[in-house]
């Protein structure tokens, strides 16, 4: 809980007690606080994620309460209990969200624009090329091996995993080298298909062994090759 609401909070119950007229349908902001508290909230659930606890502890929770009627500052650990030292990037954040007053705290567009956000960002974008070319990988693996059907999904979903990857750029010309590599990849999907129809009206006859049946195409789960829906994209 943001300081600025126990403290909104307290405000709020004691001119109500003087008033005896306390309006339920008052908004946050005539509280005294307003959506800016879920900034404190995001600083507090790095922190605990980091540190495997609040920035502020009590005995109870009204020791608590009482801590944030009063904190000005909240100090913060290089490192973390087992050791690890923390990034400036996210050691900076951290300073800027945990601030007590809501006048000084990092603003939501700020927010969006750090450094260490966008790292993350960059991170899963990174993760998000990655899987799709490791999907594309299998794909091509098991065309190599006639398992047609698993080779056919991993196409597909390695394209809609590039496609993805793709909203995440703004460099045009690396968005056209993306968006080449999906058509590219939707070519060999269509290919695949190709491949699989003709293999059915050769009366279901693989062209390496001579027989074929539909158990042979599915066979690839148990050697790499998959169904890719819902296992390579995972």
């Amino acid at each position: 809980m943001a300081p600025e609401i126990v403290r909104a909070a307290k405000n709020h119950t004691t001119s109500s007690h003087e008033s005896h007229a306390s309006n339920d349908t008052q908004s946050y902001s005539q509280i005294g606080f307003d959506g800016r508290a879920d900034l404190w909230s995001c600083g507090v659930i790095l922190y605990e994620t980091i540190f495997g606890q609040c920035p502020i502890v009590g005995n109870t929770g009204f020791d608590v309460m009482r801590q944030l009627m009063t904190v000005t500052r909240i100090t913060l650990s290089e490192t973390t209990k087992s050791g690890h030292a923390l990034s400036s990037e996210c050691l900076d954040l951290l300073a800027k969200l945990l601030v007590p007053d809501v006048e000084h705290r990092i603003t939501f567009e700020e927010l969006e624009k750090h450094p260490f956000v966008q790292l993350l960002q960059f991170r899963k974008d990174i993760d998000i090329q990655w899987r799709a070319e490791e999907v594309l990988k299998m794909a091509r693996e098991c065309e190599k091996k006639g398992e047609f059907k698993s080779s056919l999904d991993g196409y597909i979903e390695g394209a809609k995993g590039l496609m993805e990857y793709v909203k995440q750029l703004e460099d045009k010309d690396v968005k056209g080298i993306v968006r080449q590599r999906v058509k590219e990849m939707t070519g060999r999907a269509e290919k695949v298909k190709w491949k699989m129809e003709a293999r059915e009206d050769n009366g279901n006859k693989n062209p390496r062994t001579g027989s074929f049946t539909r158990g042979n195409v599915d066979s690839g789960r148990n050697n790499g090759c998959g169904n890719s829906k819902g296992s390579f994209m995972r």
